[in-house]
């Protein structure tokens, strides 16, 4: 009996998977067309190189230096943040570095997901060049005022960053930033806002020398049990 081709197999796959950032050879690749080990690791730095990743070249020193200190603002996870406790209970039951870094990784990118989707109106104001901060973006906290206040101070000063002298809170001020490097669209910030993370936030789950599940401050509600 002839086998009987369905929708899916009728249909003419193309028969290789395009590469539109990584290219040459697994020993000598290239990431959006530069050659990464004899130029790209000998003249620029991660940031640079992961910035280029998403925006197709390598950035302006300027934007270099913005892009990095946002990334050292974004770094520190507290432990009572979710990533960061996510990571710890994963760690203290015993989970392996693979099942560590996989959860971490995950609570961070629902994390970050979710704090670009708050933020969606304000990157609608930033494309369509509004000179006004919306409203729901501004801070009345006096130590957010503060923080971005030592932002704008390790941020170079021929950089144009939107909104900064209005009062934004601190996650505005670095989407804000974010945007002048060239991150753009929801993927590449939910991107970003995991990778500057990770490592905080896996090396606070991991920092337990001697991890043990008595040490929990488990403090559950008190039950009577009846059969």
């Amino acid at each position: 009996m002839p086998l009987t081709k369905g929708a899916f197999e009728g249909v003419d796959w193309p028969k290789h998977l395009g590469a539109y950032v990584v290219s040459g050879s697994r020993h000598q690749p290239r990431l959006q067309g530069y050659e990464v080990q004899s130029d790209l690791a000998r003249y620029y730095s991660f940031a640079e190189v992961a910035l280029a990743s998403l925006i197709g070249e390598i950035p302006s020193e300027s934007v270099a230096q913005a892009f990095n200190t946002a990334l050292v603002f974004l770094a520190p996870v507290s432990i009572t943040e979710a990533p960061a406790h996510a990571a710890r209970l994963t760690q203290l039951i015993g989970g392996d570095a693979a099942g560590v870094v996989a959860t971490t990784a995950v609570a961070l990118a629902e994390a970050s997901r979710f704090l670009v989707e708050e933020h969606l109106a304000l990157l609608a104001a930033l494309n369509d060049g509004d000179e006004q901060l919306p409203e729901l973006f501004r801070t009345e906290s006096e130590a957010q005022r503060e923080a971005v206040k030592r932002l704008l101070t390790a941020l170079p000063s021929d950089l144009m960053v939107s909104f900064l002298d209005q009062d934004p809170t601190l996650n505005a001020a670095l989407i804000c930033v974010l945007f002048a490097c060239g991150l753009r669209h929801e993927q590449e910030l939910v991107a970003i806002l995991t990778t500057a993370r990770l490592p905080c936030a896996i090396a606070e789950g991991i920092a337990d020398p001697n991890p043990h599940f008595e040490r929990y401050p488990t403090n559950t509600p008190e039950f009577h049990y009846e059969p």
